[in-house]
């Protein structure tokens, strides 16, 4: 048995009523045993030096599969296998080294990352808990249809939820939209209707798990809002009377809008499609309404980067501007934080054991040198990443590189 005393620090215990707290957090083995102050024999002692103290971070919507670069679509289809392990390994382990504990992949080859969430749960190569979906659900040539799989009917949307649980798949992931790095897709447009899309909900419900609705077009997210779909990943052009509706049927939102800025910074990069080019100039005017829509609404909010894709690479870093930018829109700084730990928590179903700092939790735990109810932006600089007790990460981390 170890234990192990994280001394004089503000606590956030990562829920979006807390009240930070200063004190000590004492952790044994892999578990908080207690928050405040530590008693009896603590055994190692970290001294916090008054630094914060936060959850473990949790990014709602990543894609480890993809490269995070200038072309990430191009490079996925032009890569082999070897590859595409290779980019998954990297991320992972950036994820982990930076703070971020757990994330849900949203869209990746069905074996592959059956085999690599496998390797991370052995121990063969560091990374975040990752609650997968595997593939993603599209129309025939779809958005997204490169980490997917394609169907149409209700019943072979049936038959692909079904195959998808059969390969490991946690969560169902299903485009309800067209989307932006899909050539010939039109974010605006519905993908699939509320029948389709109620096909997807029931099969999946049948078998306990959630489901996430890619949808940036108002009519994809009137479809997968009616149909029950558990979260609507990116939201872009959310109306009031949906954003109600959301509200009245506990339907969460992962708005995914850091990505569109880091589009927007480096529009001028010789990488970029003409047509995904036009895409996000489009969106510019409106990035923003369906965030505010969310915030003014009171809809629940679990924070997504869509890491991965265009110049959004999976770390704290691009989880801390969303957190940030959520901030800016309106969202109050402590449920900004809980978006990204305990608020996450709860929509990936794992609130039992992680997201917030409370006795029985997993010690998965940050330190930062700075406020992050006054700097968002600190959850992207830590000092020490605990993981289940262990340090696997942080700038003081003596592994680290």
């Amino acid at each position: 048995m170890s234990r192990l005393r994280i001394a004089n620090v503000t606590i956030h215990a990562g829920r979006p009523d807390s009240v930070p707290v200063n004190g000590d957090v004492v952790v044994e083995d892999e578990r908080i045993v207690s928050v405040g102050a530590a008693a009896g024999d603590v055994g190692a002692t970290v001294d916090g030096a008054g630094r914060h103290l936060i959850p473990g971070l949790i990014d709602c919507h990543v894609h480890l599969f993809l490269n995070g670069g200038a072309t990430p679509v191009e490079d996925f289809l032009r890569a082999g296998e070897v590859q595409k392990v290779r980019w998954a390994v990297e991320n992972a382990a950036r994820c982990v080294a930076t703070g971020v504990t757990t994330v849900r992949d949203l869209g990746a080859p069905r074996d592959l990352m059956r085999r690599f969430r496998a390797l991370i749960r052995r121990g063969g190569t560091p990374g975040p808990r990752i609650i997968a979906a595997t593939a993603n659900i599209t129309i025939v040539k779809g958005h997204g249809w490169f980490l997917g799989v394609e169907a149409e009917t209700p019943a072979a949307l049936r038959d692909a939820v079904r195959d998808n649980i059969d390969a490991g798949a946690e969560v169902i992931k299903i485009m309800a939209s067209g989307g932006v790095l899909t050539a010939g897709s039109d974010p605006s447009a519905a993908q699939y209707s509320v029948e389709s899309l109620k096909a997807v909900v029931d099969v999946a419900r049948t078998r306990g798990l959630a489901t996430a609705a890619h949808a940036i077009g108002l009519g994809g997210i009137r479809n997968a809002v009616d149909a029950g779909i558990t979260s609507i990943e990116h939201g872009t052009f959310l109306d009031a009377p949906t954003a109600l509706r959301m509200v009245a049927q506990g339907t969460w939102m992962v708005p995914t809008v850091a990505c569109v800025q880091f589009y927007l910074d480096n529009l001028g990069h010789p990488g970029f499609a003409a047509e995904t080019r036009a895409k996000v100039e489009a969106l510019r005017p409106i990035r923003f309404n369906g965030i505010r829509l969310a915030i003014a609404s009171d809809v629940r909010i679990a924070a997504g980067t869509d890491a991965g894709v265009i110049f959004t690479p999976a770390s704290a870093a691009s989880l801390a501007k969303e957190v940030a930018m959520y901030v800016e829109q309106g969202l109050s700084p402590a449920k900004a934080l809980a978006a990204a730990t305990g608020a996450a928590a709860e929509l990936l179903g794992v609130a039992d054991q992680v997201g917030t700092i409370e006795p029985g939790k997993l010690a998965d735990l940050v330190l930062l040198p700075g406020d992050p109810l006054v700097d968002p932006l600190a959850l992207g600089r830590a000092e020490l990443v605990w993981q289940s007790g262990l340090v696997v990460g942080g700038s003081r981390a003596p592994s680290h590189s």
